[in-house]
C-alpha cells in the first residue's frame, strides 16, 4: 500500500510539548501507513523560515508563546489565515484565549493526545475543502490548464489592456473558463451548491434571500441586476422588488386543504404525493421552489406576493441570510417575468369546430 505523506508544522515553544508531539509522530510513522514530517519552530522566526523552505500540510499552534515578535500563537494563525490554505489545530491550557474568528478551527485544549491531533490533521487534509483548494489543489491544476491554454497564447493581447481594468478583465475570463471546465465534466448541480453566503452585504444583488427583522418573513429580491448597478456610490433604482417566500409544508398543506374542500373527502396517500410533486416540481406558474440545504430552510417563491422596499429600508429593516446561485436566479428571473406577461385571452366558443373536427376523424 502507498503511504501517506504529510509535512505538519508546529509551533510551540515548550521543549516538552515538541517532544511529546515528536513521540507521537514516530507511533504513527511505524504503525500504520502515513509518513509525517513534523517540521518544529519555537519561535515566530523559526516558523517564518520553515514556511519559507517547506511545503506544509497543516500546522499545529500553541496559543501561549513566549519567543520572537509573536508573543500570541493567535498572531500567527491570523499570518496564515492570510497567506495559506492549510488544516490547522490551536492546542492550549487556556481557551479563554483563543481569538472568536476562530470558532471554525479546531480547538484543543489540555489535556490532548499529540496522536489524535495529527490524525485529525490528516482527515482535515482529505476533506474536499482542501483538496480543491489547498495549494497543491484541484484548483491550482484548473488554473495551470487556463493558464497554459488560454491565457498564455493571447499574452500580448492580454498586454494591450487597460491599465486600470485588466487584473477584473482577466480574472473574470479565468471564472468563465473554470466554470467551463467545471461543466466540462459534471454540469450537474448539488442543493447544497444552490445557496452561497454573501462575502459582503454593502451592495444589493438579484437572487438575495432576506428576512425581515420585526416579522422574521423571508423575501427574495428580484429586482434585475441592471436596475441594481451602483454609479457615482448610489444605487441606479431607489426600490428594490421583492418576493415573499412561503413555507413548503405549509403550502403544501394549503394545497391540501383545498383537495379536501373540493372533493368533500380527506386526499389518499397518492394525492396527497401528487400535490407535494406538482409544487416542487414548479406545476405551478405562480410559484418557484427553494429547496432545503445547510444554509437555508427552503420555501416557495409566490409570485403574487410582490413587494417594494426603498434600498435604505432593505439594509436598516432586513438582514441577509443567503444569495441564490446565479445558475438559478436565471430560471427564476425568466419565470418571474413570464407570470407577468402573461396577457390571456377571451374564452373562445368552439363546440362546433371540436365537433367537426371529431367527425371527420371519424371518417
Amino acid at each position: 500500500m502507498k503511504s501517506e505523506e504529510y509535512a505538519f508544522l508546529i509551533v510551540d515553544d515548550s521543549d516538552t510539548d515538541l517532544n511529546s508531539c515528536e513521540l507521537a509522530v514516530h507511533d504513527i510513522n511505524t504503525s500504520s501507513n502515513k509518513k509525517i514530517n513534523l517540521l518544529r519552530a519555537k519561535s515566530s522566526e523559526e516558523y517564518h523560515a520553515i514556511l519559507e523552505r517547506e511545503r506544509v500540510d497543516g500546522a499545529i499552534i500553541d496559543i501561549q508563546l513566549k519567543e520572537g515578535d509573536y508573543k500570541d500563537g493567535n498572531d500567527i494563525i491570523k499570518n496564515i489565515v492570510g497567506k495559506y490554505r492549510i488544516p490547522i489545530a490551536i492546542v492550549t491550557g487556556n481557551p479563554q484565549e483563543i481569538g472568536p474568528e476562530y470558532g471554525c478551527i479546531k480547538q484543543y485544549i489540555k489535556p490532548y493526545r499529540y496522536s489524535e491531533v495529527i490524525n485529525e490533521l490528516v482527515e482535515s487534509r482529505k476533506t474536499p475543502l482542501f483538496r480543491v483548494l489547498r495549494s497543491e489543489g484541484i484548483i491550482e491544476e484548473m488554473l495551470l490548464e487556463i493558464f497554459w491554454k488560454t491565457l498564455c497564447p493571447n499574452f500580448k493581447t492580454l498586454e494591450t489592456l487597460p491599465k486600470d481594468r485588466a487584473d477584473r478583465i482577466i480574472l473574470r475570463n479565468v471564472m468563465a473558463y473554470l466554470e467551463e471546465l467545471l461543466d466540462r465534466k459534471d454540469s450537474s448541480f448539488h442543493q447544497e451548491e444552490i445557496y452561497l453566503q454573501p462575502l459582503f452585504d454593502d451592495r444589493t444583488r438579484t437572487g438575495w434571500i432576506v428576512c425581515k427583522n420585526t416579522t422574521k418573513e423571508k423575501y427574495i429580491v428580484l429586482s434585475p441586476p441592471c436596475d441594481l448597478e451602483v454609479y457615482s456610490g448610489e444605487t441606479k433604482t431607489d426600490c428594490v422588488v421583492l418576493c415573499e417566500i412561503e413555507n413548503t409544508e405549509k403550502t403544501c398543506h394549503k394545497s391540501c386543504d383545498k383537495k379536501r374542500q373540493k372533493d368533500n373527502k380527506e386526499p389518499n396517500k397518492s394525492d396527497v404525493e401528487t400535490i407535494v410533486k406538482h409544487l416542487l416540481n414548479n406545476g405551478h406558474e405562480y410559484c418557484h421552489y427553494l429547496p432545503k440545504n445547510s444554509l437555508f430552510e427552503g420555501g416557495l417563491i409566490n409570485f403574487r406576493m410582490v413587494s417594494s422596499v426603498s434600498v435604505g429600508k432593505l439594509k436598516e429593516e432586513y438582514r441577509v441570510e443567503v444569495r441564490v446561485h446565479d445558475s438559478f436566479v436565471k430560471e427564476i428571473m425568466r419565470r418571474f417575468s413570464s407570470y407577468f406577461a402573461r396577457q390571456g385571452q377571451p374564452n373562445l366558443d368552439n363546440k362546433s369546430e371540436i365537433s367537426r373536427i371529431t367527425k371527420e376523424y371519424k371518417k
